[in-house]
């Protein structure tokens, strides 16, 4: 299979971008497991910080949700583009081949007079 730059280029980005996203996914998890609670469980402070807290920490796992959604939405996008490229492309060089053999043929499966 002949290497294929744009097509290759785009399947290490997709995993990059996979890589990327479970990792700081990992981290944040991590992260938010290494301070859970942190403001307290009965008091007023706990009352009062404690359901903000727990919003900001559910609002910054969906934005990151969203963003690897976008990123695979638009790795999606161009994955298709790319195989009705290839598509195309195999197209054409079959017409191409299809055009030479029959050009061949013609020089060269003539009678001779």
């Amino acid at each position: 299979m002949a290497f294929n730059y744009r097509k290759d280029r785009l399947e290490a980005f997709k995993s990059d971008v996979e890589s990327a996203s479970d990792e700081l996914t990992s981290i944040l998890d991590d992260f938010l497991g290494s301070i859970t609670n942190w403001y307290g469980f009965t008091d007023d402070f706990a009352a009062d910080v404690g359901p903000n807290w727990q919003q900001s920490v559910g609002d910054i796992q969906g934005m990151l949700g969203s963003v690897s959604e976008a990123l695979y939405g638009i790795i999606g996008g161009r994955t298709q583009e790319q195989q009705q490229v290839d598509k195309t492309q195999s197209g054409i060089m079959e017409d191409i081949q299809a055009g030479q053999a029959a050009t061949d043929q013609g020089f060269d499966g003539g009678s001779s007079t």
